[in-house]
């Protein structure tokens, strides 16, 4: 049996696909088996994998979204670690080897998450400003506050932590924060462990879905709800510092995608529309004031001011996973 399983679940992926296979069988640490999972492609994903038939499994289902395919990638895995790699993110060769060696020096955790570098659809390198902290070890009122990983393609998980949390949660209402939902529960009930590695590239495009804002925004509070409810840790924090914290979640994640609906779309209802929810939140918070004011004016010097875009002290990629 291999220690690890890489599941890839792919979506007419051909533009990127055999690039992340590559960068698998390029590994440094080679006791994995890769399995690819089609939801449900228009493209002929199966011809485009013929040249790696012996180092692959590969399998199709009807599309039921990229949960599902995860879903179905994890119950054929047969290791004892799993990789949920993107179809069009890469690892540099050591990612494997380095989580793995985490994973057994902590057997207690139950996965490993790095942070990666960010790149376009041709593969440069994408400026980005790090977050300041990566916590380790209980991290779930941390992570309750802020999503802290990227993507899939950035984390290790011990498969037996699956029997204690149930599989992603494949409901189309919650298809961009299937992640968090996962990080969430799993830090409910276990420990995860930063590792300092930048091992993996994470591949910025059009056709992600973290570009649907609208879709985004509300599979997040869909999540967010759902987790305090449902949490163990949650419920044994006291009604005030889990309001604080529950304020101080949704505020950062209206002020994102405010930043989003402003640079991304030139949405400027949108954007006043989520700004005044934050305001709301904290009433004296200078820039979203500022913002605010700025987006009830017309159109044409809105488009103007934008060169002020510093003034936002947030940033966008940090907020989710495809």
């Amino acid at each position: 049996m291999p220690i690890a399983s890489v599941v890839i679940p792919t979506y007419n992926g051909s533009k990127f696909l055999t690039q992340t296979i590559e960068s698998v069988l390029n590994q440094s640490y080679k006791d994995f088996e890769i399995i690819v999972v089609d939801d449900g492609s228009t493209e002929d994903i199966e011809q485009l994998l013929k040249p790696y038939g012996e180092y692959l499994r590969y399998l199709r289902i009807e599309n039921s979204g990229p949960a599902a395919a995860r879903n179905t990638g994890i119950r054929l895995s047969n290791g004892e670690f799993v990789a949920l790699l993107d179809h069009d993110d890469i690892w540099a060769p050591e990612n494997l080897r380095v989580k793995v060696e985490l994973l057994h020096k902590n057997p207690e955790c139950a996965m490993v998450y790095s942070y990666p570098t960010l790149i376009d659809a041709i593969g440069n390198v994408i400026p980005q400003e790090s977050p300041s902290a990566f916590p380790s070890g209980s991290v779930f009122e941390d992570f309750l506050i802020s999503n802290r990983i990227i993507t899939f393609s950035c984390t290790l998980i011990r498969k037996s932590i699956f029997d204690s949390v149930g599989l992603l949660d494949d409901r189309r209402e919650i298809t961009c924060c299937d992640d968090y939902d996962m990080w969430l529960r799993i830090a409910d009930v276990s420990t995860i462990v930063f590792s300092t590695d930048q091992s993996v590239c994470y591949r910025i495009h059009g056709d992600n879905l973290i570009n649907n804002h609208d879709m985004s925004l509300n599979s997040h509070m869909s999540v967010y709800n759902k987790i305090l409810k449902e949490s163990k840790t949650a419920s044994k924090m006291p009604i005030k510092k889990l309001s604080r914290i529950a304020r101080e979640h949704i505020y950062e994640k209206l002020r994102q995608y405010a930043y989003k609906f402003y640079y991304d779309r030139s949405n400027y209802k949108k954007t006043r529309e989520l700004l005044w929810r934050c305001i709301l939140l904290k009433p004296f918070a200078f820039r979203v004031w500022m913002y605010f004011l700025i987006c009830s004016l017309p159109s044409v010097l809105v488009a103007r001011l934008r060169s002020a875009k510093h003034l936002f002290s947030m940033n966008p990629k940090h907020s989710h996973p495809k």
